[in-house]
């Protein structure tokens, strides 16, 4: 009942010998209005127009490419607000340049070129705007938006024309500029707080922030250091769903975050304010080895990838009780290695850790993986002379220096560590 009472208001605009009108109110807030622009009904409605302009003898309207993009954005707007006056409180003629006079026409609810025609034909205001011989230029606007043809169609006398062939039909969203009291009949009644964040030991982080009402999807925002600004990485489109895990993360590095939540009625959408931004620092998720095999004198391991720089593998000397450096394993997606020079029917235990190493002076270690023990096989027999004492134990050779950096440390200034004991 709404639909049909509403569905055939016209109202006409006219401005006479104003060359310039300043803005009447502060552009603050934002609604997105979404649907089809529907240039072959524009075009349509124009040719009925001159028809009727040439039948009186008046010269004809040609479609100015500035004043389209205009009344195309004025179709949108009205989809919002249905007046001349602009929904952020501006004059519909503060949108172009003109010169002598201007006029707008708007109308909704017609379904097509001829009806949207003889209503404008049967209102006097309407029809005397678009016969009158002064206007050499027009742009009229056609969107089909939540079901509903919205109209606007703008002239003026000047003599500046660019004239613009008819486009395609296309899908379009436009950013339509409103006043606060508009805006607060779309938007989110609330803005997010953002919790402190929190990260597991795969590397991923976990939001959580408080719901808004009027709400219907939140977009989370994380920062990109490559051109220097925030990026959508995901909508929740279910509003009661106030927790986001971000598992795209490298360790090591410190992402930043905000939520910003969304409200869309029919085909209007308002933006809510920004959540605070909230960071953390993010270990490389622990590894766990996932293969391994062995030989008399060697032994190869393979463990999960992490998104890292790369990898340390230690092994334990169970002389000293303590883990020693076997390599230190450039690049995440390397995440096997075969360790060579090994005393054969031997058991060794070894564990891993991923790291990211943003400079030469800094390094962020994981977790350590559990530990893998693994023991090589019996050298094959030997019929000459028999040793007659017991070798220790041959552990890996590598020039890298052991390491003391217990399991707690998150960032080390130098890589070049110590000893650490088996049970760190």
């Amino acid at each position: 009942m709404r639909k049909k009472l509403f569905s055939f208001i016209l109202l006409m605009c006219m401005a006479v010998g104003l060359t310039a009108i300043s803005a009447s109110a502060a552009i603050t807030y934002e609604v997105y209005s979404q649907g089809t622009v529907r240039y072959d009904m524009a075009y349509d409605t124009l040719n009925l127009i001159n028809t009727e302009r040439k039948s009186l003898g008046r010269g004809q309207l040609v479609m100015d490419k500035t004043l389209m993009g205009y009344a195309v954005q004025r179709a949108a707007e009205l989809s919002v607000n249905f007046a001349h006056t602009r929904p952020d409180g501006r004059s519909c003629f503060e949108g172009f340049s003109y010169s002598g006079s201007a006029a707008e026409n708007i109308a909704y609810g017609y379904g097509s070129a001829n009806d949207v025609y003889k209503a404008w034909k049967n209102s006097t205001g309407h029809h005397n705007s678009y016969i009158n011989g002064i206007y050499t230029r027009t742009g009229l606007g056609c969107m089909y938006i939540n079901g509903t043809y919205y109209w606007a169609q703008v002239f003026d006398s000047s003599s500046s024309i660019t004239a613009l062939s008819k486009p395609s039909n296309f899908k379009a969203t436009k950013n339509v500029k409103v006043t606060k009291e508009i805006y607060d009949q779309y938007a989110p009644s609330a803005t997010p707080v953002l919790s402190n964040l929190t990260y597991n030991s795969n590397a991923e982080v976990t939001l959580k922030w408080t719901p808004t009402g009027n709400t219907t999807s939140y977009r989370i925002y994380r920062f990109n250091n490559t051109y220097n600004g925030y990026e959508v990485i995901a909508e929740l489109t279910d509003p009661s769903v106030s927790t986001y895990v971000d598992s795209k993360i490298k360790g090591g590095t410190t992402p930043k975050y905000k939520v910003r939540p969304i409200t869309k009625k029919g085909d209007i959408t308002a933006m809510g304010y920004y959540s605070s931004c909230k960071s953390v620092l993010v270990k490389p998720a622990t590894p766990s080895f996932t293969a391994s095999s062995a030989d008399a004198t060697s032994v190869y391991l393979k463990w999960s990838r992490a998104n890292c720089d790369g990898y340390r593998l230690l092994v334990l000397n169970p002389a000293t009780n303590k883990y020693s450096p076997v390599s230190m394993i450039s690049g995440g997606t390397n995440n096997s290695f075969t360790v060579t020079g090994l005393t054969p029917n031997t058991t060794y235990t070894f564990k891993v850790r991923a790291y990211y190493k943003p400079s030469n002076t800094v390094i962020t270690y994981s977790a350590y993986s559990p530990e893998i023990v693994i023991t090589t096989s019996a050298a094959a027999a030997d019929t000459s002379e028999i040793a007659a004492f017991t070798a220790e134990p041959e552990l890996p050779k590598t020039d890298l220096p052991d390491e003391t950096a217990s399991e707690e440390t998150d960032t080390e200034t130098d890589e070049r560590v110590s000893d650490e004991t088996a049970a760190a």
